[in-house]
């Protein structure tokens, strides 16, 4: 029984380095996203103030904020949001599992030794 449980810790450790991993490039791209939509967001706003649409910065960094293209560079930050999220929400479920798993097997070796030592 313990071998079985130190197997699963094992692999479980595996599953969350790997999850650990998923969510460190996904939280990085996120940055990136957020880096590339601000640009996006200046970009229109130069846009706006070089064809004189906007009166002032103020002005153009508004109008930018509704600007169709804006919106869709938004849309997929936010999908890419939802993918972190989620995968941060589930490595924190392999985690406790994890956790979990480390403790049976340290309550079940004690439990071994203690009947072992008790026949």
């Amino acid at each position: 029984m313990i071998n079985e449980y130190d197997r699963l810790k094992k692999e479980i450790g595996t599953v969350q380095d790997q999850l650990g991993d998923v969510e460190g490039q996904l939280r990085a791209a996120g940055e990136v996203i957020k880096k590339e939509l601000d640009m996006i967001a200046d970009r229109i706003k130069e846009d706006l103030l070089d064809r004189e649409l906007a009166k002032s910065n103020a002005e153009a960094e508004r109008k930018a904020k509704v600007d169709p293209r804006y919106e869709v560079a938004l849309g997929d930050y936010k999908e890419m949001l939802e993918v972190i999220f989620t995968t941060r929400n589930k490595y924190s479920t392999v985690d406790s599992v994890h956790d979990d798993l480390r403790q049976s097997v340290s309550t079940g070796r004690n439990s071994i030794i203690k009947e072992g030592y008790n026949s």
